[in-house]
């Protein structure tokens, strides 16, 4: 039976059009995990919003995603043509060749289709491929070879099989089994969805604080100005006598520029073969590893910075937490002139904290809580101030303070790239300039934690 050929689209796709998809589909798997790290991180009072690096990270994704539809495009054309022309072609069948020989040009005829209504005529069939006499209710039939050819026509045209068929006939009837391990070389092994990182490069504490741009800032270090001496104001003691008087004095808080980055070597065959694109993890994974590190330096600067202290009770009892907070909330209010507005607490202290807030649920306030808590989010309160986890602060951390006392700035350099042609590489470096620094380490309070 002759069959029409299917379009060359179905048989053969291109290997290209199929890796710029799946870098596209990658992209976009990308995004969506973006966003849903951010959906993870807020709360109803506490929505939260895109990071530095999350937005320079999407933006990247995004400019990705236009380049490749931009090359997809003229490629699905491409291959829609393609498979039209192809479904116009049909097996070539020439005539006067009998049935299921090959032709001098090297093609071959296949049985017409037939299709029997009964098994009735599937037994006439049968004996009626052989020729001779037979008797059938006293009466002779002599079976011709034409008669004969035309069954054995039918029969194989209908796929039954039958004693005196063509060997070659039979063979092709013959049922065999083909599994996956016969044909190796035909199974490929897809590297599926993007590249799995086990980096959180949210940074908690920079966000909490705010960076401030520092692009405009010459020079290595720059002062930031604080008052150390204030006037004086009071009572008139009698008319005509003076008032009280006292100068104002200002003195400066030193912000040294630091340089944080990573530089590395790629060969160009490791850019133009891997998929998902190996560039695409490198640039993704210096962003973090940026981040991180300079979460890290200051985190554990501002930490070293703050010097009061008061002791923390050892009960994990919520009601052992609310002497020491408000003894940290004084000491940062004498220190500043203002109300602290934020606890940052490192990792092992958020653990304990949930603890005490969740699982008791003492009633201390008119809400039932003393906070909110879950282990699905670093966000939460505690006597109703901010709570920041930072996991980059030394283990049993819990600091007290005004956020605005502590600052961070920060100029980003972004890539640099520089192309090796004698090694067919290209080296790429990330980085970026910070400094940061506490204005006054009096505004903040660290409680004193007891080792387990």
């Amino acid at each position: 039976m002759s069959q029409t050929l299917a379009p060359a689209f179905y048989l053969r796709r291109s290997a290209t059009l199929d890796r710029l998809r799946q870098e596209r589909q990658s992209c976009v798997d990308f995004v969506a995990r973006t966003l849903d790290q951010v959906e993870q991180r807020s709360t109803p009072e506490h929505p939260a919003d895109l990071s530095d690096t999350e937005q320079e990270s999407l933006t990247r994704q995004r400019e990705r995603i236009q380049q490749l539809d931009r090359q997809i495009e003229p490629l699905e054309a491409f291959e829609q043509l393609r498979g039209a022309d192809q479904a116009t072609v049909q097996r070539y069948q020439p005539t006067g060749t009998p049935a299921g020989q090959p032709t001098p040009a090297g093609a071959r005829t296949e049985h017409r289709a037939h299709e029997y209504r009964t098994r009735g005529e599937i037994i006439v069939d049968l004996i009626a491929q052989r020729t001779g006499t037979y008797e059938a209710d006293g009466t002779n039939i002599n079976v011709t070879d034409q008669v004969r050819d035309a069954a054995r026509e039918r029969l194989m045209g209908a796929g039954v099989p039958f004693a005196g068929a063509p060997q070659e006939y039979l063979q092709s009837r013959a049922v065999v089994n083909n599994i996956t391990s016969d044909v190796p070389g035909l199974m490929p092994k897809p590297i599926v969805g993007t590249v799995d990182s086990d980096i959180d490069a949210a940074r908690p504490f920079v966000s909490s604080i705010g960076s401030k741009d520092m692009a405009g800032i010459a020079g290595k270090t720059f002062t930031r100005p604080i008052i150390t001496g204030h006037t004086q104001v009071g009572k008139q003691t009698a008319e005509k006598t003076e008032l009280p008087s006292r100068k104002l004095t200002v003195g400066g808080v030193d912000f040294t520029k630091e340089t944080h980055g990573g530089v590395i070597d790629v060969a160009r065959q490791l850019i133009d073969w891997s998929s998902p694109s190996a560039w695409d993890a490198l640039l993704q994974d210096l962003q973090d590893e940026y981040a991180i590190d300079t979460e890290t330096a200051a985190a554990t600067a501002f930490a070293a910075a703050v010097t009061q202290t008061v002791p923390n009770a050892t009960s994990e009892d919520p009601k052992g937490w609310a002497a020491p907070l408000y003894a940290a909330a004084a000491l940062a209010y004498a220190g500043s002139g203002r109300l602290p507005n934020a606890i940052w607490v490192s990792l092992d202290q958020w653990q304990r904290m949930g603890v005490a807030v969740d699982a008791q649920k003492l009633m201390l306030r008119s809400d039932d809580r003393v906070g909110t808590s879950s282990p699905t989010s670093f966000e939460g309160v505690v006597m109703d101030l901010p709570r920041i986890v930072v996991p980059s602060l030394p283990a049993r951390t819990v600091i007290v303070g005004v956020k605005e006392k502590t600052e961070f700035y920060e100029q980003k350099v972004g890539f640099l790239t520089a192309v090796e042609p004698r090694l067919l590489g290209v080296e790429l470096a990330y980085g970026g300039y910070c400094a940061f620094g506490t204005l006054r380490p009096a505004a903040f309070a660290k409680l004193v934690i007891p080792a387990a």
